[in-house]
């Protein structure tokens, strides 16, 4: 099976595997609610908060993989919703604190991008920036990605994009 056979069978696997695993964390989160209500230990209660924050991170994770898979294409978004969606992802794969610093345009209106090439240009500066050292990635209101050294690099982990 080629590489490219295989990605398209993952694209036509993800949105019914994600639908499987959304069931499942539900079933878990009601379960979680459940428990939460007999529970009466402050420290049964932080650890049933920190199990429905991993469930919460996981779905996020999910969903950005399964965008991942979506066919290229190109749609009204905005720059902000894509990096949203790909934050668990951008998260996971810039280890060190302050090596990926993301701008976004302030004027981010809804623009016909294809959200797969942006996403895959962001994936690939997130992992550059774990070889090469701080990055500054900027995406401009047209959906275009910059990427250059960034030499004033903060510590911190990748921003939380404006609301759009």
């Amino acid at each position: 099976m080629t590489d490219a056979e295989r990605l398209a069978l993952l694209g036509r696997l993800g949105r019914p595997a994600q639908h499987d695993v959304n069931n499942l964390l539900m079933a878990i989160s009601g379960n979680l609610d459940l428990l939460r209500r007999d529970a009466q230990d402050p420290a049964a209660l932080r650890r049933l908060e920190r199990i429905d924050a991993a469930m919460e991170r996981l779905a996020l994770l999910l969903r950005a993989v399964c965008d991942l898979l979506r066919p290229a294409a190109a749609e009204p978004v905005r720059a902000s919703t894509v990096v949203a969606a790909l934050r668990p992802l951008l998260s996971a794969l810039v280890v060190a604190p302050g090596a990926l610093r993301l701008t976004l345009a302030e004027d981010d209106p809804p623009r016909l991008l294809d959200r797969s090439a942006l996403s895959h240009q962001l994936l690939a500066a997130a992992l550059a920036a774990g070889r090469q050292g701080p990055l500054h990635v900027a995406v401009d209101a047209e959906g275009a990605v910059t990427v250059s050294p960034d030499p004033a690099a903060s510590p911190g982990s990748v921003p939380a994009p404006a609301a759009p």
